[in-house]
């Protein structure tokens, strides 16, 4: 029984493990997408910024 239980929960671990780098995974792609957004915002205000200064 106590056995049985401890397989049990290494196997919980690893799937929470695996979940877990998996939520990793996406908050780092999440944060790329945010930064190319930031970028892409950055590169389009830039001419307008130059257009004032002229």
């Amino acid at each position: 029984m106590c056995y049985s239980s401890q397989a049990g929960r290494t196997q919980e671990r690893k799937e929470s493990t695996k979940r877990y780098q998996a939520e990793e995974q996406f908050s780092k792609l999440e944060s790329d997408e945010k930064r190319k957004a930031i970028k892409e915002t950055c590169v389009t205000k830039q001419p307008m910024t130059e257009n004032w200064a002229d």
